[in-house]
């Protein structure tokens, strides 16, 4: 099934992962084709059956963590209510686990052209760095309108599976 960055395929350097990561989806491949009777049984089908399954057991854990994220929101939130009503800043806990609170910042930023501004002025370009999705999205975008990368850019090309159809967790098909 051909997609829109096909026409591409032979005309990028094919992507390489980072060597280690490599290394450990390799000892994975060994390991799914070990789930086989006969390693020459794993056909597409089979490969297919095992993809899908993954999708979902991802999703379920996914769905998990975020549900345990929430948790733990609930419980910091009602641990400083707390802790500060009591004037305390830690409690300590059998098995040597203290539990206390910390102070910290989440910058925002409301207004960009100011905010850049003063990157500049103050020389400090070094700052201005560009999210990977923006980046993407301009390297696409120059892809599909015939334009030269912009220099410094590099892209290649990955062919990865995908899954459709797979309903995971009641609501989401999982087309990705």
């Amino acid at each position: 099934m051909a997609g829109k960055w096909s026409k591409f395929k032979n005309k990028l350097k094919k992507f390489q992962p980072e060597k280690k990561w490599q290394e450990k989806v390799d000892e994975a491949k060994v390991a799914i084709l070990g789930v086989a009777d006969n390693p020459r049984d794993a056909n597409v089908a089979f490969l297919a059956r095992q993809f899908a399954t993954r999708r979902k057991k991802r999703a379920a854990l996914e769905d998990k963590v975020h549900a345990l994220n929430t948790e733990l929101e609930a419980l910091s939130q009602l641990l400083v209510d707390r802790l500060e009503d009591e004037e305390q800043q830690a409690v300590e806990l059998r098995g040597g686990i203290t539990v206390s609170l910390k102070d910290d910042i989440y910058p925002m930023m409301v207004d960009r052209q100011k905010l850049f501004a003063w990157i500049k002025a103050t020389r400090q370009v070094e700052l201005l760095t560009i999210h990977p999705s923006t980046f993407k999205a301009v390297v696409k975008a120059t892809l599909e309108g015939g334009r030269p990368l912009p220099p410094g850019a590099e892209v290649f090309f990955k062919t990865t599976a995908t899954c459709r159809g797979l309903r995971l967790n009641g609501g989401d098909n999982g087309d990705e």
